[in-house]
């Protein structure tokens, strides 16, 4: 009798972060998943990207979400310059790419067929950071680290093949569960696509972006059993790392009147949360921000929530442009990788994600 008072003592003070912590073993292995090598860093050889839109699509279908159209798939096209290959020695031996140095992403193939054209090589801690572009120079250019430059003359080889498809096809995946309220959405986006794998490194993208379509699916399938009021609406970007590319097209093509949307919740970097969260957006849109400082107040789900203007950075950018309500939420906290191959399922802490989970699940109720 004793033992059960006092668990029904701990379930009374500490509720939902208790039931909340158990719960969610379904992201895990969703991230797992979107991180593993047949994914190939979800990208833009081995079809990585069209991977994980069908793995996200038979999810969605999975979880009884509708559809907009006759499928989830919003389907475009853009064009990508990506490196499929490169290598480069020094005395003979190869340094490790996305580690010791990448190729700018612009980067034509070297050497060039029928061409020559000239390699140049930059020492650069800060700017080694891999990204994706969506043209092509006539030129190749590797950024390496600078524990590297006393050694220079003893480069060895540099080969590089790059590819430039000027329509990539590519999808956003989009999907909705009916609330009571149907003509007020709150939407939840983040995006699943990453920078793909270049030979034999694949960069997996488990902080960048799929903690945040973990959270996504989590929500999709909590809200599922339990009916929202205002209608939800899900969005699984594609090409933000090529320059917010999905989310652009979505506001450019809705399938829905996006006048009729209360708020847009963009997840994106949910990895660590030692430290709190981040919301872009948050001293624009003070009294969304105070509902969600009073819920963590009244449950102390993280240790702060740090607010900021507004940033362009990441797909709630074009929605808040048009003058829509839009928070952009990110963890603080433990080192993470970004844009490197070691942002793997093993680097991330996932610390605070069960409690962050149910922070949103509360704010969404509440708003």
């Amino acid at each position: 009798m004793k033992y059960f008072l006092n668990l029904l003592l701990l379930l009374f003070f500490f509720g939902k972060g208790v039931v909340s912590a158990q719960n969610i073993n379904f992201e895990k292995r969703a991230i797992k998943t979107l991180t593993s090598k047949n994914f190939s860093g979800r990208g833009y050889v081995d079809n990585g990207m069209q991977k994980a839109a069908f793995f996200l699509a038979k999810k969605f279908g999975k979880m009884k979400l509708k559809s907009f159209d006759q499928n989830y798939f919003q389907e475009f096209e853009f064009p990508i310059n990506y490196i499929e290959e490169a290598t480069l020695e020094f005395n003979h031996q190869p340094l490790l790419y996305g580690i010791d140095y990448i190729v700018y992403p612009n980067s034509a193939s070297h050497p060039k067929e029928n061409a020559t054209n000239k390699v140049k090589y930059i020492y650069d801690n800060a700017q080694k950071l891999a990204s994706l572009s969506t043209s092509q120079s006539d030129s190749t250019t590797l950024i390496i680290d600078e524990k590297w430059k006393n050694l220079h003359h003893e480069m060895t080889k540099t080969e590089v093949k790059s590819s430039f498809n000027p329509k990539f096809r590519a999808q956003n995946i989009i999907g909705y569960l009916e609330g009571k309220e149907k003509d007020s959405l709150i939407v939840i986006t983040a995006h699943y696509d990453h920078l793909g794998k270049v030979q034999q490194v694949i960069f997996p993208g488990a902080n960048d972006n799929a903690s945040g379509v973990g959270m996504l699916l989590g929500l999709a399938k909590h809200f599922g059993k339990q009916p929202p009021k205002h209608t939800l609406v899900f969005i699984a970007f594609a090409a933000e790392e090529a320059g917010l590319i999905g989310s652009q097209y979505f506001v450019e093509n809705p399938l829905f009147d996006l006048n009729r949307i209360k708020m847009l919740i963009n997840l994106d970097i949910l990895g660590t949360g030692e430290d709190g969260i981040q919301v872009v957006n948050g001293t624009i849109h003070a009294k969304e921000l105070e509902v969600l400082q009073s819920i963590n107040r009244e449950n102390k789900y993280v240790p702060q929530i740090k607010t900021r203007g507004e940033a362009c950075n990441s797909d709630h950018c074009f929605f808040h442009a048009l003058g829509i309500k839009s928070f952009y939420i990110y963890t603080l906290g433990a080192k993470s990788y970004y844009h490197d191959p070691r942002d793997d399922y093993k680097s991330l802490s996932l610390d605070k994600f069960a409690e962050i989970k149910q922070l949103l699940i509360d704010f969404v109720e509440r708003i």
